[in-house]
Formats: C-alpha cells, structure tokens, sequence
C-alpha cells in the first residue's frame, strides 16, 4: 500500500468545499422555490464567482481524486 498525500488531501477538501458551496442556497430553500436574481453588486459579484468558478468544475475534480484514492 502507498503512503498518503497531504496535497491531495488538500485538492480534495477544496473540491468538497465547492461542493457544498454551489448546493447550500437551493438546500436551505422550500422546495419549488427558484432562485431569484441578483439585485446588489455584491450579489452579483458572488454568483459571477460560484458559476465562473465552482458550478460544474468541483464536482469532477473530486470524482478524479476520488479515483486516485482507490489506486
């Protein structure tokens, strides 16, 4: 058996952290409820930075060190 790797310990908690990021406003809301549109800047700075950022990248960079983890 290998040893572990910190740094990939590390990628992999970043991609858990973007995760929840991208799941927690939908999961804390009633269900039918959408999302409505960002009015503020800052707002809007925050969404342009989790879709630019988070939405569809963290998930299957933790599939791939998922992966890792079973060689």
């Amino acid at each position: 058996m290998s040893e572990r790797r910190p740094a990939v310990d590390l990628v992999r908690a970043f991609a858990l952290f973007g995760i929840c990021a991208v799941n927690l406003p939908q999961m804390g809301m009633d269900y039918g409820v959408s999302l409505a549109a960002p009015v503020g800047a800052a707002d809007q700075a925050a969404r342009f930075f989790v879709a630019t950022f988070l939405e569809a990248k963290s998930f299957p960079v933790f599939a791939f060190l998922l992966a890792l983890a079973g060689r």
